[in-house]
């Protein structure tokens, strides 16, 4: 699964630089396939953590084109409600390092199948 935006043309030539909330296409129509009510949002609970838990999130990049990731959550109990940036704002995670909330991706990971 792809969760780029739509690729570089279609977020910053045609949507002008948007993307959906969870990664889609912005132009695609509402609920997208990543957003409440779409193909993957069916509001499947799996897992529990406390506040302060830490979390250990894998993703995969067929490559590096630098940048960082950052994650958020977004308080939100019903799964028809699609939600938006201002709730995830709310939530920006902080890495378990404290180095901040912003994962570099420089280079490849020593070790890290390309």
């Amino acid at each position: 699964r792809e969760l780029n935006c739509g690729g570089y043309d279609k977020q910053w030539k045609e949507n002008k630089g948007k993307c959906g909330v969870c990664g889609d296409n912005y132009a695609n129509p509402q609920p997208r396939e990543n957003e409440a009510g779409g193909r993957y949002g069916k509001g499947y609970i799996v897992g529990n953590y406390e506040s302060g838990s830490v979390l250990d999130v894998w993703v995969e990049m067929n490559t590096i084109h630098r940048g960082w990731f950052e994650f958020r959550l977004c308080v939100n109990n019903d799964v028809h409600h699609i939600i938006n940036h201002e709730c995830l704002n709310e939530h920006l995670l902080p890495l378990a390092d404290g180095s901040g909330t912003r994962y570099s991706i420089q280079h490849w990971p020593e070790g890290a199948q390309h």
